[in-house]
Protein backbone atom coordinates (compact mmCIF):
# COMPACT_ATOMS: atom_id res chain seq x y z
CA UNK A 1 0.00 0.00 0.00
CA UNK A 2 1.58 3.68 -0.87
CA UNK A 3 0.17 6.83 0.58
CA UNK A 4 -0.08 9.34 -1.53
CA UNK A 5 -0.47 12.96 -0.32
CA UNK A 6 0.17 16.29 -1.20
CA UNK A 7 3.32 18.04 0.50
CA UNK A 8 3.36 22.18 0.71
CA UNK A 9 -0.15 21.81 -1.15
CA UNK A 10 1.56 20.69 -4.61
CA UNK A 11 4.57 18.13 -4.30
CA UNK A 12 3.43 14.66 -4.39
CA UNK A 13 4.69 12.30 -2.00
CA UNK A 14 4.25 8.56 -2.31
CA UNK A 15 5.24 6.79 0.90
CA UNK A 16 5.24 2.65 1.43
CA UNK A 17 3.04 2.24 3.91
CA UNK A 18 3.80 -1.75 4.42
CA UNK A 19 7.18 -1.71 5.17
CA UNK A 20 7.49 -2.04 8.87
CA UNK A 21 11.35 -0.51 9.00
CA UNK A 22 12.10 2.95 7.12
CA UNK A 23 14.86 4.99 7.02
CA UNK A 24 14.22 8.13 4.86
CA UNK A 25 17.87 9.63 3.27
CA UNK A 26 18.75 12.04 1.19
CA UNK A 27 19.79 15.50 0.96
CA UNK A 28 19.01 18.90 3.23
CA UNK A 29 16.23 20.43 2.17
CA UNK A 30 14.08 18.02 0.49
CA UNK A 31 11.81 17.31 2.85
CA UNK A 32 12.62 14.10 4.80
CA UNK A 33 10.82 16.33 8.16
CA UNK A 34 8.38 17.36 5.84
CA UNK A 35 7.15 13.88 5.42
CA UNK A 36 7.76 12.73 8.87
CA UNK A 37 4.85 15.75 9.81
CA UNK A 38 2.76 14.25 6.89
CA UNK A 39 3.08 10.54 8.08
CA UNK A 40 2.36 11.68 11.63
CA UNK A 41 -1.04 13.95 10.94
CA UNK A 42 -1.84 10.30 8.87
CA UNK A 43 -1.59 8.02 11.44
CA UNK A 44 -3.28 9.96 13.99
CA UNK A 45 -6.19 10.85 11.41
CA UNK A 46 -6.56 6.48 11.57
CA UNK A 47 -6.42 7.08 15.49
CA UNK A 48 -3.08 5.38 15.69
CA UNK A 49 -0.65 6.03 18.52
CA UNK A 50 2.49 7.34 17.36
CA UNK A 51 5.73 8.31 19.65
CA UNK A 52 7.58 10.92 17.40
CA UNK A 53 10.93 11.93 18.44
CA UNK A 54 11.08 15.43 16.67
CA UNK A 55 14.54 17.39 15.26
CA UNK A 56 14.38 19.65 18.40
CA UNK A 57 14.05 17.20 21.45
CA UNK A 58 13.46 18.36 24.86
CA UNK A 59 14.18 15.67 27.44
CA UNK A 60 10.55 14.56 28.65
CA UNK A 61 11.31 11.23 30.96
CA UNK A 62 10.04 11.66 34.77
CA UNK A 63 11.80 10.51 37.66
CA UNK A 64 9.07 7.88 37.76
CA UNK A 65 9.45 6.50 34.28
CA UNK A 66 13.73 6.09 35.05
CA UNK A 67 12.74 4.35 38.09
CA UNK A 68 10.31 1.90 35.90
CA UNK A 69 12.67 1.34 33.37
CA UNK A 70 15.40 0.39 35.81
CA UNK A 71 13.02 -2.02 37.16
CA UNK A 72 13.18 -3.71 33.68
CA UNK A 73 16.51 -3.42 32.92
CA UNK A 74 16.94 -5.11 36.49
CA UNK A 75 14.93 -8.40 35.39
CA UNK A 76 16.45 -8.40 31.87
CA UNK A 77 18.93 -10.54 30.87
CA UNK A 78 20.18 -7.67 28.36
CA UNK A 79 20.77 -4.06 30.56
CA UNK A 80 20.94 -2.13 27.54
CA UNK A 81 22.58 0.88 29.25
CA UNK A 82 25.27 -1.06 30.44
CA UNK A 83 26.17 -1.46 26.56
CA UNK A 84 26.11 2.30 25.90
CA UNK A 85 28.01 2.92 29.75
CA UNK A 86 25.17 4.63 31.09
CA UNK A 87 23.72 3.95 34.60
CA UNK A 88 20.36 4.82 35.31
CA UNK A 89 20.87 4.86 39.33
CA UNK A 90 23.82 7.12 38.18
CA UNK A 91 21.91 9.50 35.77
CA UNK A 92 21.40 12.30 38.42
CA UNK A 93 20.66 14.97 38.23
CA UNK A 94 18.00 13.89 36.43
CA UNK A 95 17.04 16.73 33.40
CA UNK A 96 13.88 18.30 33.90
CA UNK A 97 10.99 17.35 31.90
CA UNK A 98 11.23 20.01 29.04
CA UNK A 99 14.92 21.05 28.73
CA UNK A 100 16.72 20.87 25.78
CA UNK A 101 18.87 17.17 25.24
CA UNK A 102 22.37 19.08 24.84
CA UNK A 103 24.69 15.53 25.12
CA UNK A 104 24.47 11.76 23.60
CA UNK A 105 23.47 9.99 26.81
CA UNK A 106 20.64 12.40 27.66
CA UNK A 107 19.16 11.73 24.11
CA UNK A 108 19.50 8.09 24.91
CA UNK A 109 18.08 7.84 27.95
CA UNK A 110 15.48 10.07 26.99
CA UNK A 111 14.78 7.87 23.83
CA UNK A 112 15.55 4.17 24.76
CA UNK A 113 12.93 4.91 28.11
CA UNK A 114 10.20 6.29 25.89
CA UNK A 115 10.08 3.65 23.41
CA UNK A 116 10.51 1.04 26.19
CA UNK A 117 7.15 2.18 28.44
CA UNK A 118 5.54 3.34 25.12
CA UNK A 119 2.89 0.96 23.39
CA UNK A 120 2.68 3.63 19.98
CA UNK A 121 2.80 0.77 17.62
CA UNK A 122 4.40 3.51 15.58
CA UNK A 123 7.75 5.06 16.31
CA UNK A 124 9.03 7.70 13.88
CA UNK A 125 12.33 9.91 14.93
CA UNK A 126 13.95 12.89 12.77
CA UNK A 127 17.83 13.22 12.78
CA UNK A 128 18.37 10.12 15.31
CA UNK A 129 22.33 10.73 14.96
CA UNK A 130 22.34 13.87 16.71
CA UNK A 131 24.51 14.01 19.55
CA UNK A 132 25.74 10.56 19.45
CA UNK A 133 29.25 9.01 18.79
CA UNK A 134 30.02 7.63 15.51
CA UNK A 135 30.01 4.39 17.63
CA UNK A 136 26.51 4.40 19.16
CA UNK A 137 25.34 5.89 15.37
CA UNK A 138 26.28 2.22 14.09
CA UNK A 139 24.39 0.41 16.42
CA UNK A 140 21.32 2.70 17.03
CA UNK A 141 18.70 1.05 14.93
CA UNK A 142 19.53 -2.40 15.66
CA UNK A 143 18.98 -1.54 19.21
CA UNK A 144 16.01 0.65 19.31
CA UNK A 145 14.14 -2.50 17.04
CA UNK A 146 15.45 -4.91 20.03
CA UNK A 147 13.72 -2.77 22.66
CA UNK A 148 10.43 -4.03 21.80
CA UNK A 149 8.27 -4.88 19.52
CA UNK A 150 7.52 -2.12 17.11
CA UNK A 151 4.64 -2.30 14.30
CA UNK A 152 6.11 0.40 12.28
CA UNK A 153 9.73 2.24 12.56
CA UNK A 154 10.15 5.56 10.44
CA UNK A 155 13.97 7.17 10.70
CA UNK A 156 14.70 10.53 9.07
CA UNK A 157 18.51 10.72 8.41
CA UNK A 158 21.47 11.58 6.48
CA UNK A 159 24.21 10.37 8.13
CA UNK A 160 26.09 7.06 6.49
CA UNK A 161 27.15 5.54 10.13
CA UNK A 162 23.64 5.34 10.82
CA UNK A 163 22.03 3.44 7.68
CA UNK A 164 25.23 1.34 6.74
CA UNK A 165 23.95 -1.59 8.06
CA UNK A 166 20.41 -0.77 6.93
CA UNK A 167 20.20 -0.26 3.71
CA UNK A 168 17.40 -2.96 2.78
CA UNK A 169 15.54 -0.27 4.47
CA UNK A 170 16.46 2.89 2.76
CA UNK A 171 14.16 5.28 1.03
CA UNK A 172 15.62 7.86 -0.75
CA UNK A 173 13.72 11.15 -0.24
CA UNK A 174 13.82 12.01 -4.19
CA UNK A 175 11.33 8.81 -4.53
CA UNK A 176 9.26 9.46 -2.50
CA UNK A 177 8.37 13.27 -2.90
CA UNK A 178 8.28 14.76 -6.92
CA UNK A 179 9.92 17.53 -6.63
CA UNK A 180 10.32 18.11 -10.13
CA UNK A 181 6.36 18.41 -10.16
CA UNK A 182 5.16 21.90 -11.70
CA UNK A 183 4.49 24.38 -8.79
CA UNK A 184 1.46 26.89 -9.87
CA UNK A 185 1.90 29.82 -7.75
CA UNK A 186 -0.81 31.86 -7.61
Amino acid sequence: MILEEKMFGDYEVDFPMDEKFVIVYGSNGTGKTKTLELLERHFLDQQKEVLFFTENRRFSVTEEEIASVMMMETLSENNIFKKYGISLQQFYPIPEVGDFIDSGFKQIVNMFCKIMLSDAPIVMIDFPEKSLHIGIRRCLLSDILALRPIEKLIIVSHCPSIIEKHRDNLVYIENIVNINAPVAYK
